[in-house]
């Protein structure tokens, strides 16, 4: 039975991917909204609110599926520890409820206005509305995307990008699993797992980006699905530059 809550969980983190691709999608879309001159500066902010709002319908769904998955992942291991000490086994309905309740609650009580998913199309909407019916320099944003493409535990390209889900701050996987381990003084690497789901909850550090105080733990991370859309975009580019220079020396 543990087994099949597990599976369950399992399912849970796939929708919770599923989401992370759509959001990814649909950061991509802002962003060619935000410099489609075809349209007005007032159209591109009309579109960006339009794709905000469901930004923050992600978060929302995001949030409840990761309560799930973390409900589902408790009553296995509830599960698991009754079984092996022989004690009579809770009730694990009323234990995946109370899971569910407890991150629904917390859900209401964050403001998703503050996901990194909306912020990030508001920054585009502001930006309009500043310069009105200046375009916005691509080149920029894509500089811009470069040179935050490192991981600021490992200061190198980030590898299997994921992202807090407080603060919208990047890492490599290797590097934020590295940074929550060292901060239990556990310096061993050959005991630093490979993915977040075997890093135990009540590991926690503070964000290693300069500045930043916001608190993450492995239940604050995701896949992030936006930073691999960038790092395919960027090879791509640069692989046609290369092509481009290539051609030039023939």
């Amino acid at each position: 039975m543990a087994n099949e809550f597990q599976r369950e969980a399992g399912r849970w983190r796939k929708f919770e991917d599923m989401l992370g691709i759509l959001d990814a999608s649909l950061a991509h879309i802002s962003q060619l909204v935000s410099v489609n001159e075809k349209l007005s500066a007032e159209e591109r902010i009309q579109r960006l609110e339009t794709l905000k709002e469901a930004a923050r319908d992600i978060a929302i769904v995001g949030a409840e599926a990761k309560g799930r998955s973390a409900a589902c992942g408790e009553m296995a291991r509830q599960l698991n520890m009754e079984l092996q000490s022989g004690e009579p086994i809770s009730d694990l309905l009323g234990l995946y409820d109370s899971g569910v309740e407890s991150a629904e609650q917390q859900g209401q009580r964050s403001s998703y206005t503050r996901a990194p998913e909306v912020v990030r199309v508001q920054k585009l909407i502001d930006r309009l509305a500043r310069s009105g019916d200046e375009d916005l320099e691509i080149e920029e944003a894509v500089g811009a995307a470069s040179r935050t493409l490192r991981c600021p535990v490992l200061n190198q390209d980030i590898e299997k990008p994921v992202k807090s889900t407080v603060c919208g701050h990047v890492y490599s996987l290797a590097g934020v699993i590295s940074a929550l381990y060292q901060e239990q003084r556990v310096m061993d690497e050959r005991r630093f797992p490979k993915t977040l789901d075997l890093v135990p909850a009540e590991y926690e550090t503070r964000c290693p980006v300069v500045g930043c105080q916001h608190k993450i733990s492995a239940g604050k991370l995701k896949r992030d699905f936006g930073t691999e859309l960038t790092q395919r975009q960027l090879q791509s580019a640069r692989a046609s530059v290369d092509d481009s220079d290539a051609v030039d020396v023939l």
